[in-house]
């Protein structure tokens, strides 16, 4: 499969990037074009229909040919000289001054070309058509005739064709700052959950130094239960959010750690729906505010304690609530630790707006409720 998808990606790679967005642009040229083909159709209608209701005669030969030298003799003009031309010296109101002398002469240049344009193609075209040879009359005053229209015609082509790059650059503005944007925050969703992965490594491992001397095969147990944790934490190192089920995997290692160090002094009650399990939320989010609860919580200060871990959809959105039974906190709430600031910065940037953190003393104790919109976990996020 890698030998098949890899002369793909090269292929695309170098195909250039103009060539790309002339093929993007080609279903907007043909529209553009049959519009414009028909409105050559109804000026020739217009023309054909007015000489029928002159005299009630009327070749229809010599009006179309006329119509649509005109029309499309002017349009190869205006995109293979005009527009060009316009695009390398754009009217802007910095330059005004300088370039709208320019633009009065170009217009002038154009009609020239454009009404001599007309002469030639007619006068191969009539005797082709049956219609003898073409008379353009006074050549100096056909000239001055249709210089009005042409400088018409070419001033909405050239406001169009400023009002379409500048909807173009201010899109492409729009694209590059949602682009930084984005960027931006995966940068700081990476900074952040990297600075979360070796939080919990150094504490876990703390704990396990601890026990190592006093009791060799519970540390043993414990370095087991890290393993099957790190493996679990690595697996989402790249991933933002994941399901509520590899967070409850993760906490799991967690607490059998933590059980190996209290004993049954410690209690985890965790009470998750089935129903939620599929739900998506941000990795290594539960844990941290565990850990929270055990640090300031009765576990570690009594050597015994509980710890609540629960899990509801409510009103669209899904609610986790960690509490523990401790005499609840004092002073300032976040400290300095990443636990609780992490978290909080982390949900502003995942759900912007669309999320709650609850933080305080409750029942006694202290309670985290965190609140994120239902969404379903994906490979994607």
């Amino acid at each position: 499969m890698t030998a098949q998808t890899k002369p793909r990606t090269e292929t695309s790679a170098a195909i250039p990037a103009d060539i790309l967005d002339r093929v993007r642009s080609a279903p907007r040229i043909l529209v553009f074009l049959a519009l414009w083909s028909a409105l050559s159709l109804l000026l020739f209608s217009y023309r054909y229909l007015e000489e029928l209701a002159d005299d009630g005669r009327a070749v229809w030969q010599a009006p179309f040919i006329n119509e649509t030298t005109s029309a499309f003799g002017g349009l190869a003009l205006a995109f293979l000289v005009a527009l060009p031309l316009m695009r390398r010296f754009p009217l802007t109101r910095q330059n005004s001054a300088r370039r709208i002398p320019l633009y009065v002469a170009g217009t002038v240049v154009f009609s020239l070309i454009h009404t001599t344009s007309n002469w030639v193609l007619r006068s191969l075209l009539y005797p082709l058509a049956g219609l003898g040879s073409f008379d353009y009359g006074r050549m100096p005053v056909r000239y001055f005739m249709e210089f009005p229209a042409d400088a018409v015609s070419l001033t909405i082509v050239a406001v169009l064709a400023h009002l379409a790059w500048a909807y173009r650059a201010s899109r492409d503005r729009e694209l590059r700052a949602e682009q930084l944007e984005r960027a931006l925050t995966e940068s700081r969703l990476q900074s952040l959950q990297l600075q979360m992965q070796p939080h919990f490594l150094f504490n876990a491992l703390n704990t396990i130094a601890s026990r190592m001397y006093d009791d060799a095969p519970a540390a043993d147990k414990m370095l087991t239960h890290l393993s099957s944790l790190l493996r679990a934490s690595l697996s989402t190192r790249d991933t933002h959010l994941v399901p509520l089920s590899a967070e409850l995997e993760v906490l799991d290692h967690y607490v059998a750690i933590l059980r190996e160090r209290f004993g049954e002094n410690c209690a985890i009650v965790v009470d998750v729906p089935d129903d939620c399990h599929h739900l998506a939320v941000p990795a290594l989010v539960l844990q941290p505010l565990v850990e929270n609860a055990v640090r300031h919580g009765n576990v570690s200060r009594r050597g015994n304690g509980r710890i609540d871990v629960r899990a509801i959809r409510s009103n669209g959105s899904l609610q986790l609530d960690v509490s523990d039974d401790g005499p609840g906190a004092t002073g300032e709430l976040w400290g300095t630790g990443v636990g609780l600031q992490s978290t909080a910065d982390r949900l502003a940037l995942l759900f912007p707006g669309e999320h709650r953190l609850e933080v305080g003393n409750r029942d006694g104790g202290f309670h985290v409720r965190m609140t994120v919109p239902i969404r379903e976990a994906t490979p994607g996020d």
